[in-house]
């Protein structure tokens, strides 16, 4: 019977480790969740500057052009 009683504390025990493992494991889950939220913002705040640099390219090259040309 003790030895019955001494498995159940075991298990027990094991229970209350998995179960701090799982809230350790959400708790990792939800801060990579909002990681990739701030890279998926960065991401598009970069995106929306490439119009802008493209433009700016064409706008060099064209100056390139016309000096070279001139």
């Amino acid at each position: 019977m003790l030895e019955l009683g001494a498995a159940v504390e075991r298990s027990a025990e094991s229970v209350l480790r998995m179960q701090a493992s799982i809230a350790r494991l959400e708790e990792s889950s939800r801060e990579m969740d909002q990681a990739l939220e701030g890279n998926e913002e960065a991401i598009r705040a970069l995106l929306s500057y490439l119009p802008i640099t493209q433009a700016e390219i064409v706008r060099l090259d064209n100056r390139i052009d016309s000096i070279e040309a001139g």
